[in-house]
């Protein structure tokens, strides 16, 4: 019934809408009165399930499509080097993405635009470079790695006959972003039980992502046993965030030469040219954005993975023979070059499955001035432009007849070399000036990761295990958890780290 009123009452708005937009823009630009009222109801239905695909299945295969709806909407699928690079400065994140995000993500990275943005982008490209990379590798990657390896085991051992490796992998992340960036020792993975930090970061991802795609939040968000959790939820990330920062700032000179340099110092030693530091606030928000990426992106990429390899055996297979030969067991060393250049169809794998399943599956602009898209779409200052790389990565005209298959042979070549795609065309990572600093970052984790856990197991999803979906978030983690059977190689020790 609460449906359906909301329903009433949005179709009244967008039939008024609907009139004074047809005044100056032909019928042509927008879909149907049905079909928007059907979106109204998937977006109520399927928060985050590609809303747009499912109430038009054809949507993916168009270049632009207009929705009419409380301020013009155009879904973007074919346009997206206009809008990302040729015509950058006229995109924006706006005050509407902040204000839905800003409970999270504050003024960060990822939702400022103009100076603020550059200033977050001059910082954070510097961190990431081919020494830090083979470094991360070596050190910090193999050893959260291997305690993910423990992890199991110990499993193993106390007689539990199925693991979640969704609850391992978002472990591994927030033990590794967790030391790498802001020197927090979290050791979520050594540890049973719910963290308090991941499980409210966790809430308030998805009441962002309800703030964008409900159009009931403004009553829900007003719910007492609501905003009592949201304000808690709240608290406890901004007292790991004010740890983190107190924690290094309490270091001696002598400390902080003892360590990696993290993000965090990165910011903290920033000055404005007046000499100025950052404030906390600004600190914290370094802190939220950076653990989205880096947590949660990370651990969805090997979370949809691992899912996408136990479904397709052949897959999974070949690259298990490739890992096998490459390494020779583990006699050769996991080095930088080889993890990124050695094995092909290891990182052909996870390309395919940032495609498929991309962890930042959908973005939102806003036009500053009027515009015309390169495909004769009429913008308006104002417009919100919206891309989804979830759609883009199952569009047909983008990818051809295959495009919902996972194949990663697609990023092979006829010398059977790695085939770098257009950023416009794979999305996952953004394109243009706010291409994702971290993408080799993140990249090195899953595909470590996975060497590391193919070298050792098996893996096999339990019988009769729940439809796979997606949740509800600003990101794209699985709705339920990933029940893994999990079994050791023959004639493999897991516990044995490759040789250096």
């Amino acid at each position: 019934m609460a449906h359906a009123m909301v329903l009433v009452g949005l179709r009244s708005v967008i039939l008024r809408h609907l009139r004074k937009m047809t005044r100056s823009r032909s019928l042509h630009e927008y879909m149907t009165l049905s079909s928007l009222v059907l979106l109204i109801g998937a977006i109520i239905k399927y928060p985050n399930r590609a809303i747009l695909t499912r109430a038009r299945p054809d949507l993916r295969d168009k270049s632009v499509v207009g929705l009419p709806l409380l301020g013009s909407l155009h879904v973007v699928v074919l346009n997206l080097e206009w809008i990302l690079k040729t015509n950058f400065e006229n995109y924006v994140k706006g005050p509407t993405i902040r204000w839905a995000l800003g409970d999270l993500l504050g003024d960060g990275i990822f939702v400022s635009d103009g100076a603020q943005w550059r200033f977050h982008r001059k910082v954070t490209s510097n961190m990431f470079t081919t020494k830090i990379y083979r470094s991360l590798i070596e050190g910090p990657f193999m050893r959260t790695g291997m305690d993910l390896v423990r992890a199991i085991e110990y499993s193993r051992h106390a007689g539990e006959t199925n693991v979640d490796l969704q609850d391992l992998f978002l472990r591994l992340t927030l033990d590794t972003f967790g030391m790498l960036m802001f020197g927090l020792d979290i050791q979520s993975l050594a540890n049973e039980g719910q963290n308090e930090f991941a499980d409210a970061f966790d809430y308030l991802s998805e009441m962002a992502n309800n703030r964008i795609f409900n159009p009931a939040f403004v009553v829900t968000e007003l719910l007492p046993w609501t905003l009592f959790r949201k304000r808690r939820a709240k608290a406890i990330v901004d007292k790991y965030a004010a740890m983190a920062v107190e924690d290094h700032r309490r270091e001696s000179p002598e400390q902080k030469s003892q360590r990696h340099s993290d993000l965090l110092d990165h910011f903290m030693r920033y000055k404005t040219e007046e000499g100025k530091g950052l404030t906390d606030k600004e600190l914290r928000d370094v802190f939220v954005n950076f653990m989205l990426a880096g947590r949660d992106g990370i651990a969805q990429a090997l979370t949809w993975q691992f899912y996408q390899l136990m479904i397709n055996p052949r897959v999974s297979q070949k690259l298990v023979d490739e890992i096998d030969t490459v390494l020779d067991g583990s006699k050769v060393p996991m080095t930088y070059e080889i993890l990124l250049q050695g094995m092909p169809y290891l990182k052909a794998v996870t390309h395919e499955t940032l495609r498929l399943h991309p962890p930042l599956n959908k973005n939102v602009k806003m036009a500053v001035q009027d515009d015309v898209l390169p495909c004769g779409t009429k913008v308006c200052a104002g417009d919100f432009i919206g891309f989804s790389p979830w759609i883009m990565g199952r569009s047909r005209a983008v990818w051809g007849d295959d495009a919902e298959v996972f194949r990663p042979e697609r990023w092979i070549d006829d010398h059977g070399k790695f085939k770098t795609q257009n950023p416009f065309k794979f999305n996952t990572f953004s394109g243009g000036p706010r291409v994702c600093t971290g993408q080799t970052f993140a990249t090195m984790q899953v595909l470590q990761t996975t060497c590391l856990l193919l070298q050792r197991y098996t893996f096999k999803m339990t019988p009769n295990h729940p439809p796979v979906a997606y949740k509800a978030n600003i990101s794209l983690p699985m709705r339920h958890p990933l029940q893994t059977i999990i079994t050791p190689r023959h004639g493999v020790s897991p516990l044995v780290a490759h040789k250096k």
